[in-house]
């Protein structure tokens, strides 16, 4: 199939859009831009198209589709999540001379829609036939910093922030997790969030299950969340002394940890795991620490470890720039592993300053504890004379009220 070029004037055009999916508010949002006089037919839709239809940018019909969801319209763009009826609707709106694109299959339908860029005396289309979407995307962006004469584009979308931010940040991103290397694509940039829902700059809504990594559990932008901090933004955001804030935040952390008499707070949990292995060195006057293989305690080049070939190793670094002496005296064994865990003991009990541990191990997959590892590590640090570090950085708040130790 040979595909021409073509751009069409879309003012007034009757567009019809089967699908309420993340493909179908992609489709959508350019032909409401364009002027399109635009129809979206699913059961079920997007915040997006949610949006769309409650401030008349759309017409929105949320029921299955029917044959005469076709009549009078100019251009049909089937993108359900079933290719059968994608291939159905292709077929009904051929027959009454109406152009289709099948979103499941470009061969199924009479035109493909390409990545576009568009400035004010510029509009340039690429495609890669529909076989590489992510190179589309990233073609976009270059495009966009060669032609653009260092205009801002508005919106900016997912692509062309990846290449601005890439001119700025190691891997264009400021934490590795948010790389979406393992995904095989480039990552998302998210615009705003509203309770459980993110919307990237592209515009497509994500239901958010990181949730700023546990942070919002009230979810995103929460009325009386957003109200408090309006107010005291009012006040002030920073004062570098002393606030009273301070202080009814520690009795209302204090009220729910029994365990806490003290605490210190710092900037994030990398801070606060080497505040804690430092005082546990000063008050033992011991120098290892015993950690779990799987459990994460932040950017700390101590705990920046994997373990050796061994069920019981010395920590060898995991990441370049961490000299091997920073790592000498962390001692890592496999999460769960009771045998492995008393022979750490058996081993260098009398030197261990602290045992560090994620009462649930939450960056290799959410592992619950098995029944006898956390009260083996109290009964054994209290044996050796090592402190117990619980990193409940994810679990704290969320399992519980009292983190995970509340459930021990």
């Amino acid at each position: 199939m040979g595909w021409y070029p073509l751009f069409l004037n879309l003012e007034g055009k009757r567009c019809l859009v089967v699908g309420g999916g993340k493909v179908a508010t992609r489709k959508a949002l350019p032909l409401v831009e364009k002027g399109g006089v635009v129809t979206v037919v699913a059961p079920r839709v997007s915040e997006t198209l949610e949006r769309l239809g409650k401030e008349g940018k759309i017409a929105l019909w949320k029921r299955p589709f029917a044959w005469s969801d076709l009549e009078g319209q100019d251009i049909v763009f089937a993108a359900t999540d079933d290719p059968t009826l994608n291939a159905a609707i292709a077929e009904e709106a051929r027959k009454r001379n109406i152009l289709v694109n099948v979103s499941s299959s470009k061969d199924q339908g009479d035109f493909i829609t390409p990545a576009c860029l568009e400035t004010e005396d510029l509009l340039l289309a690429l495609s890669t036939k529909g076989k590489n979407p992510t190179q589309s995307a990233t073609l976009k962006a270059w495009l966009w910093e060669t032609f653009s004469g260092g205009k801002e584009r508005n919106p900016g979308g997912n692509a062309t922030c990846f290449s601005r931010a890439l001119q700025l940040f190691p891997g264009g991103v400021n934490s590795p997790v948010r790389s979406f290397r393992a995904v095989g694509r480039y990552p998302v940039f998210i615009r705003y969030g509203k309770g459980s829902h993110v919307v990237d700059e592209d515009g497509k809504t994500y239901l958010d299950c990181i949730m700023s990594w546990g942070a919002l559990i009230l979810g995103h932008a929460h009325p009386r969340v957003a109200k408090a901090l309006a107010e005291q933004v009012a006040l002030g955001t920073s004062f570098g002394m002393n606030h009273a804030f301070e202080i009814l935040l520690a009795e209302k952390i204090r009220e729910h940890f029994p365990s806490i008499e003290v605490l210190r707070m710092v900037n994030s949990g990398t801070e606060a795991v080497m505040s804690a292995l430092r005082l546990a060195r000063a008050a033992t006057g011991r120098k290892k620490v015993l950690k779990f293989a799987g459990c994460y305690h932040g950017h700390v080049d101590a705990l920046l470890v994997e373990s050796g070939s061994g069920g019981l190793t010395f920590g060898i670094p995991s990441s370049l720039g961490v000299p091997e002496e920073y790592t000498h005296h962390t001692i890592v064994v496999p999460y769960n592993d009771l045998e492995a865990t008393q022979k750490a003991f058996e081993s260098f009990g009398r030197e261990l300053a602290a045992v560090i541990v994620e009462p649930v191990a939450g960056n290799m997959g959410v592992v619950l504890p098995h029944p006898e590892f956390l009260p083996l590590l109290r009964q054994y640090t209290e044996q050796y004379g090592a402190l117990l570090i619980f990193d409940e950085v994810i679990t704290g708040f969320r399992v519980s009220l009292s983190g995970y130790q509340g459930l021990c």
